[in-house]
């Protein structure tokens, strides 16, 4: 007796992910052919988060309004006529839904058609934790936002064509 429920609580707490005290980072990984895998942590924006002994909310700019030059790690390099991006949430907390918007890199900064550029944002299909990006020879923002049962956050990331420094060896 004493050993089937120690069995059945084993399986039922292997089920269940411990709940963070903080929304979960998101790391990136690209895969480009026979090149080496990048892997790069997004920038994590506006968040809302609750635990059990508290909560927070941190509000940030949106992703078009950001200087890029200051997170130079948030940059995937595309390589391939089509990238798949793989995304990993910390913590080993998956999300219960996650959806992912860009818009084209050259509409960054633009203050004066903010509301404009916003229109201008696409969706991009998840399956899964994976997106796939084609490198059509545009730089894009991303935004990827994930909700779970204590809360929710933003998160955002650049892709840029083939740069220098950056072969498929």
């Amino acid at each position: 007796m004493f050993s089937a429920l120690i069995l059945l609580l084993m399986i039922t707490s292997a089920g269940c992910n411990k709940i963070p005290k903080t929304a979960p980072l998101l790391s990136l990984s690209l895969s480009s052919g026979d090149s080496q895998e990048q892997r790069i942590q997004a920038i994590q924006l506006t968040t809302s988060w609750n635990y059990k002994t508290g909560g927070y909310e941190a509000d940030s700019f949106h992703p078009l309004q950001l200087d890029y030059d200051r997170f130079s790690k948030a940059t995937l390099h595309l390589i391939n006529e089509v990238n798949e991006i793989k995304m990993a949430f910390s913590g080993n907390y998956p999300p219960h839904s996650v959806s992912v918007q860009r818009w084209n890199a050259a509409l960054l900064g633009d203050a004066h058609s903010f509301n404009e550029a916003l229109d201008k944002g696409e969706s991009v299909d998840v399956k899964g934790t994976t997106i796939y990006v084609p490198n059509d020879g545009y730089d894009y923002i991303y935004e990827v936002f994930a909700t779970w049962q204590n809360g929710s956050s933003y998160y955002t990331f650049c892709s840029e064509i083939n740069v220098q420094g950056v072969t498929d060896s």
